[in-house]
């Protein structure tokens, strides 16, 4: 019980008494049972009261390998044309800058860890050093002095980390019985993870005078988050802007949360944001201006003579996009339609392709106008190299969406609804335009007939398909989401699908505030443009990831596009892996029917239970997960199972994912996981 953990904090005792029995749980003893051993693990797992316990083990558990080892075991391979070469690495002075780190870390944690030392000073110190290499330039100022210097910032940000993290946790124990293992729970670096950063800077290259886009492989679960947030404080340090992109919006929020303390003490939070790398593309397309409103003018007559020179020079700047971009507004959807959790303006669309509706175009092409150059270059820092071949990246397009709302258009959805549902014979577009909304919404909207007819084209053709697409209802903010990776995204809609379903919650009375949100919810969203997400331009792309030994041809070309060609490989932190897909062994089997396949995923679960190992069950989707569940199998295979799929709730996940691996525990998720 929480309450029971947190009034052993009252006492002089309890802070040691609370580490202790942690310890006693984590380790067990050779006399209980396996479920006691079992059940002892997931209360350490579970309660944050032992969050100590879980670094110290982990402490214990990662080899810290000789630095000298492991810079010989580093290599790495440099693209040139369509051939890959060995990078050359200048090993001496990498562990060079490693040794100046460690000693500075050292000496920084030894003054500064005292609850009673001066840790604005530290911030103060570090910060002094960064400020006298600014402003840096990554073509031609990444000199030997910025790399000699590195260490010393590298080890004040890291210094500044492990006090926030286990400082406190450390003096308490340090005053206690158990001062002697006090310093095994303190948050510290790997080796591997500071040669890796080390590398990333270029410290391995002193002769470059350059920052040159990299990527190294480190596993999964080695810290790579660890080593994106120090590598974003750094960079802030020296100037920049840095952005952490990764596939999911949940482990985004994760990493972020781990360094935010870090940031804020630094006063550099501003420059640094973590999110998808589709939401780069999106923040980078809103800082040129309002292209919704400049819509929205145009289609009510109140942007007068677009052609001329004088309006064609205001959308310019008043969109200002880089350069390389071409912007179209447009007078149709083409099936692009969004709104925003009918609570603002969209910001997601998924585009329909396909949709058979006789479509004019009219679009006013904007010249490219040069985006000023002012403020912080921004530099990427890649979680996971499969970001950038995700689905939802490369190939697809950025919709802006302009809502438009008028009594008549809620009109005419109302009445395409209603319809729908009484009359088997699909609705044609004659049939709308004989309504009064129609000619009432024409005259607010004059010269834009063929818009509105291609919009109403649409409604008829999506009222039909609002189940084509799952959708989720948030009951207590009433707004409709669609899957999108590993969490619910409120932000993405699927045209007038998603207005219609809208409509239909607000039939079952399923909307707490139903005028509210239909009000938001009914309208037209006409599309303002498409930006590719692919067009990006970071001033230097750096990252981590557990894949780059299995990229091919066609990947490592997309990586040339964006300036990458360096990759770096280093050892594990937990030695040489084990770890062998079956090929064509016993891993894959082919059953008869639905009822052998379950049976033969029930038979591996207990396998591994007996071994005490824990087992994560992977389902393509989540309709796949609950026909399983849904069997008479699954409620035979174990009481200790749990489900993980994208419409949990945050910390729903969070405890799943913490008591995932412990030993006989069944975790059944969804693949995106």
């Amino acid at each position: 019980d929480c309450d029971v953990l947190e009034s052993c904090f009252v006492h002089d005792w309890g802070y040691s008494f609370l580490f202790e029995f942690g310890l006693c749980l984590q380790r067990g003893d050779e006399s209980e049972s396996e479920i006691d051993g079992q059940v002892a693990q997931l209360i350490v797992a579970e309660f944050s009261h032992f969050k100590e316990v879980l670094t110290m083990v982990w402490n214990e558990e990662t080899s810290q390998k000789p630095a000298e080892d492991t810079v010989h075991s580093i290599r790495g391979q440099y693209r040139k044309g369509e051939s890959m070469g060995e990078l050359q690495i200048e090993r001496d002075g990498l562990l060079e800058s490693f040794q100046s780190f460690e000693a500075q870390y050292k000496k920084l944690l030894g003054e500064y860890i005292n609850p009673n030392a001066d840790a604005k000073a530290l911030i103060q110190k570090t910060a002094a050093i960064a400020n006298k290499l600014k402003p840096l330039s990554c073509d031609s100022g990444w000199n030997e002095e910025v790399k000699r210097q590195i260490p010393y910032i590298l080890a004040g940000v890291f210094a500044v980390f492990t006090i926030r993290r286990s400082g406190e946790s450390y003096n308490r124990l340090s005053e206690s019985d158990n001062s002697k293992i006090s310093t095994k729970m303190l948050m510290k670096p790997h080796n591997i993870q500071v040669l890796t950063l080390l590398s990333l800077f270029g410290c391995g290259s002193p002769s470059s005078s350059s920052l040159d886009s990299q990527l190294v492989q480190i596993r999964t679960g080695e810290g790579k988050s660890m080593i994106l947030g120090a590598a974003a404080a750094v960079l802030a340090l020296l100037g920049f802007k840095a952005r952490c992109v990764c596939y999911s919006e949940y482990l985004s929020e994760r990493d972020f949360g781990l360094f935010r303390d870090v940031f804020d003490d630094f006063g550099v939070i501003e420059y640094v944001k973590y999110s998808k790398i589709t939401t780069l593309s999106e923040d980078n397309t809103k800082v040129k201006g309002d292209i919704r409103a400049l819509t929205e003018k145009l289609l009510r007559g109140k942007l007068k003579g677009v052609a001329s020179t004088s309006n064609m020079e205001a959308l310019q700047t008043s969109i200002a996009p880089s350069a390389g971009d071409t912007v179209f507004i447009t007078g149709s959807t083409n099936g692009a339609d969004a709104i925003d959790g009918a609570i603002e303006p969209g910001d997601v669309s998924i585009r329909e392709e396909n949709v058979s509706v006789a479509k004019k175009s009219t679009n006013v092409c904007l010249p490219t106008g040069m985006l000023s150059s002012f403020g912080r270059k921004e530099i990427l820092l890649v979680d996971e190299v499969d970001v950038f071949f995700g689905s939802e990246f490369y190939g697809q397009t950025y919709n802006q969406v302009a809502q438009i709302k008028e009594p008549e258009i809620t009109d005419i959805l109302n009445h395409i609804w209603i319809t729908n549902k009484h009359r088997r014979r699909r609705q044609r577009l004659a049939d709308i335009r004989a309504l009064p909304a129609y000619s009432q919404l024409l005259a607010k909207i004059d010269g834009f007939k063929y818009v509105l007819d291609s919009e109403i084209s649409l409604m008829i053709d999506q009222v039909r398909r609002v189940d084509e697409e799952p959708y989720y209802l948030d009951p207590d903010t009433g707004r409709i989401g669609y899957k999108v990776m590993d969490s619910i995204s409120y932000e993405v809609t699927y045209g007038y699908r998603t207005v219609f379903a809208y409509i239909r919650e607000a039939e079952k009375g399923h909307l707490k505030e139903k005028d509210k949100t239909l009000a938001s919810a009914l309208s037209i969203p006409l599309s303002c443009g498409q930006f590719s997400y692919a067009n990006i331009s970071p001033e230097r792309i750096l990252g981590v990831s557990g894949t780059l030994s299995a990229l091919g041809k066609y990947e490592h070309n997309v990586l040339t596009n964006y300036g990458v060609n360096t990759f770096m490989y280093v050892p594990s932190v937990y030695g040489e892996s084990n770890f062998q897909f079956d090929k064509a062994g016993d891993g894959i089997r082919v059953e008869k029917d639905v009822s052998d396949y379950y049976h033969s995923i029930s038979d591996q679960i207990q396998l591994m239970i007996k071994k005490k190992r824990s087992v994560i069950v992977f389902f393509q989707d989540n309709a796949c997960l609950k026909d399983f569940t849904k069997s008479s199998i699954y409620h035979k295979v174990c009481r200790k199972t749990k489900l993980l799929t994208e419409d949990m709730s945050k910390n729903n996940k969070e405890f799943v994912i913490s008591k995932a691996a412990t030993a006989g525990q069944v975790t059944i998720s969804t693949a995106v996981f």
